[in-house]
């Protein structure tokens, strides 16, 4: 009923030790143990429903936070590759939401991450890094 994913990092000692992160086995359930109406899809609330949704569609996952509170939500390991993502669900996103996912990609020398949006869907240099924006249903039938 319960995902734990775990803080990103070489250590499994240290991945065990870290804060880690609890998602429900699927977002419904949670619509219908609050008891939210149906309206609750175009709050704040709808980004936290569909980052459960990716998660559970994923696997050999983990997250990255930093003492500093800097987080992407999402490190999917595939073929040796690392691959951030960041789910951000809206359509407008700003370079301030970008800005955890880029410091990720400095720090472990990677060139692209993805961000998983709303209904956005376009690909972007910022700060010498190819940023992959995509719509989550489009993601998640590509996963």
């Amino acid at each position: 009923m319960i995902r734990i994913v775990y803080n990103f990092t070489a250590s499994v000692a240290k991945q065990v030790r870290a804060n880690k992160k609890h998602f429900i086995a699927h977002p419904s359930i949670v619509l219908a143990l609050l008891d939210y109406p149906f309206e609750v899809i175009n709050t704040e609330v709808s980004g936290h429903l569909v980052e459960s949704l990716m998660v559970n569609n994923l696997e050999k996952i983990s997250f990255w936070r930093t003492p500093q509170k800097d987080e992407v939500d999402i490190i999917l390991k595939k073929q040796n590759k690392l691959i951030p993502i960041e789910v951000k669900y809206k359509s407008q996103i700003t370079k301030n939401d970008l800005r955890s996912l880029l410091k990720f990609c400095d720090k472990f020398k990677l060139k692209k991450g993805i961000v998983v949006t709303k209904d956005l869907f376009k690909k972007e240099e910022v700060d010498k890094k190819e940023i992959l924006f995509v719509p989550v249903w489009l993601f998640l039938l590509t996963k």
